[in-house]
């Protein structure tokens, strides 16, 4: 089975099926099976560049916001 854009060239597949010495099967729909696993590496790779943006403590929770937070010196 061939998937991915390129396996819609013709050539290719044949070429493949040269290189194999076997048929090669290519999906009509073959250009959108790695479709949903790009838009998935792709949100991933943008949520990296979003937390390397707003740096290591934004993405700290409220509470481990407070507890890194000094206590104020109380005056009784």
């Amino acid at each position: 089975m061939f998937i991915g854009g390129v396996a819609t060239q013709r050539g290719m597949v044949r070429a493949l099926e040269e290189r194999l010495k076997a048929k090669v099967e290519a999906p009509n729909d073959c250009q959108y099976v790695y479709a949903p696993g790009a838009a998935l590496l792709g949100l991933k790779r943008l949520q990296s560049r979003i937390q390397n943006l707003s740096g290591p403590n934004d993405s700290a929770s409220p509470a481990e916001k407070s507890s890194q937070e000094p206590e104020a010196e109380s005056n009784t």
